[in-house]
């Protein structure tokens, strides 16, 4: 049986990293989350996959640029778009059912906001 709520992780748009548990019937938070209908853009697919849900109109409701949540999808998707608006980072299995996400996925957007961070350190 599987666990009523999953680990999944909030990027705000200013790198703040959330971990939050979340439900499959939980669409209303995340919408409330995003700020409004969302989309998942997928990031992994496998075993177990992974997910970010966007909000659908970010871009064109000039939603604050998520540069964090943007460089994360930039590393498994190239597109020309950044995504805008908080973005919360989740897994799924192979049959689209929500799991925990991977720890190690938490530890790669901590990492990556660590490099960010120390990339805008004025030298």
């Amino acid at each position: 049986m599987r666990p009523s709520k999953r680990r999944a992780l909030v990027i705000g748009v200013d790198s703040t990293l959330t971990e939050v548990q979340l439900s499959d019937s939980d669409s209303e938070h995340m919408e409330a989350v995003v700020g409004g209908w969302f989309d998942i853009a997928m990031l992994a697919i496998g075993e177990v996959s992974i997910g970010l849900v966007v909000n659908d109109r970010g871009l064109i409701e000039n939603k604050p640029i998520n540069k964090l949540a943007s460089a994360l999808r930039g590393a498994f998707v190239v597109t020309q778009y950044p995504l805008a608006g908080p973005a919360i980072l989740v897994a799924a299995d192979c049959e689209g059912e929500g799991v925990d996400l991977p720890q190690e996925w938490i530890e790669l957007v901590v990492w990556l906001d660590r490099a960010f961070k120390t990339l805008r350190r004025p030298t």
